[in-house]
């Protein structure tokens, strides 16, 4: 008795795409945006771990600049600052140069406590709450960078 020797093509196709699937298919995802890159994932985690960075920064409480000998803001650079803050959340479009522009204008952490304290006794909400109600991550970001390298006093 021979051996029937006929290959099924079929069979041939579909181990074929099983074999492409695998190896380009999450290639694939990634271009049509359904799986998640490394470059993205690792983007995600440094964003996270920034803005944990910035909520557990003690120089966002009120009571921070108390610790300092230093020079702390005037109350009317402070209010100045707090209703430009307030300002910069719009309806249909935030202004988030005007948020980085006060925080660069602060030289020191106890700086930025002074003003979360003033932001607090007008307008009676956290300051760090606020910024979070309208900027997004990566906005987040650029604020931290900019807090996070200043020095606690002056």
């Amino acid at each position: 008795m021979a051996a029937n020797n006929n290959i099924n093509p079929n069979l041939i196709l579909a181990a074929g795409a099983v074999i492409l699937a695998f190896l380009g298919g999450k290639k694939i995802l990634e271009a049509l945006g359904i799986v998640k890159t490394t470059d993205e994932k690792e983007r995600e985690a440094e964003i996270k771990n920034t803005i944990l960075q910035l909520s557990q920064g003690d120089y966002f409480d009120p009571d921070y600049y108390k610790k300092a000998d230093s020079t702390i803001l005037t109350m009317a650079t402070a209010l100045t600052y707090a209703k430009m803050l307030k300002d910069s959340k719009g309806v249909f479009n935030d202004d988030e140069n005007k948020v980085y522009g006060v925080f660069q204008a602060l030289r020191t952490k106890a700086q930025i406590s002074f003003l979360a304290k003033v932001f607090f006794d007008v307008y009676q909400q956290s300051l760090l709450s606020y910024l979070l109600s309208f900027l997004n991550n990566a906005e987040m970001v650029n604020v931290a960078k900019i807090c996070n390298k200043l020095p606690a006093y002056k």
